[in-house]
């Protein structure tokens, strides 16, 4: 799930009021977030000024904190799913049972309808183009659950055979293939930049350059997509 403009949103009044739940000085924070003013630059001109009580600084080094804690009693609101916050975008990961498929899946739409009432009263928004839901089974329970749906705030949120989580590409099967062309395609096109330079640097500094934007894409999360089976690997890094 994503929160559309996430830091752009926050309303301001909500945080300080969380952050006295938290026991937190709010009157320190308060200033430092208000007033803050907005106004709109068109051919040399611009609109009068006025105070905004919504968004966090873009890149301040106290926004994210921020916004962890603004979000961090959405856990209450979910009863059934496990959760995990990843700044502006939240994960929810439920277990479905071939003998209690219908139960588990109103469990997870009730969990989806707390959340959208969650954020009406925390006054914010999901982004329906972004937030999407994926089935991880093997081939022969996929046929029974690929026509489920997930409603979140009366639109059906779109099944994908792919999803990003924290730079690693999960397919609906768990066999690695779209990781693994990812990251293909990745190395090669760091080595094509490093080769663009390689005769105006020592061998020293290519072997470095290589470690730094090859190496550590090859091995980010490899304990996970490392164990796919041979076939698909190679299959998948054919010419590499």
């Amino acid at each position: 799930m994503d929160i559309k403009k996430a830091f752009d949103t926050v309303n301001r009044p909500i945080l300080l009021e969380k952050l006295e739940n938290f026991n937190a000085d709010s009157s320190w924070f308060c200033a430092y977030l208000t007033p803050i003013y907005q106004l709109v630059y068109n051919n040399n001109e611009h609109s009068n000024e006025t105070t905004t009580i919504r968004g966090l600084v873009q890149g301040g080094c106290l926004s994210g904190i921020l916004f962890a804690l603004y979000i961090n009693d959405l856990p209450d609101a979910i009863q059934f799913a496990e959760p995990t916050l990843y700044a502006d975008e939240t994960q929810l990961l439920k277990t479905i049972h071939r003998d209690s498929i219908e139960e588990d899946l109103n469990q997870l739409q009730q969990d989806c309808n707390n959340i959208s009432e969650w954020m009406i009263d925390n006054d914010l928004l999901l982004n329906p183009d972004i937030t999407e839901h994926i089935i991880h089974s093997n081939r022969k329970d996929y046929k029974i659950f690929k026509t489920s749906k997930i409603l979140m705030d009366n639109s059906v949120i779109h099944c994908s055979s792919t999803i990003k989580s924290l730079g690693l590409t999960k397919d609906t099967f768990l066999e690695w293939g779209p990781h693994i062309k990812r990251t293909k395609s990745n190395s090669y096109g760091s080595l094509n930049k490093i080769r663009a330079i390689r005769n105006m640097i020592s061998e020293k500094v290519a072997e470095t350059l290589t470690e730094s934007f090859v190496l550590t894409q090859i091995h980010y999360l490899i304990p996970i997509w490392g164990k796919c089976s041979k076939k698909n690997f190679k299959t998948n890094t054919e010419s590499f």
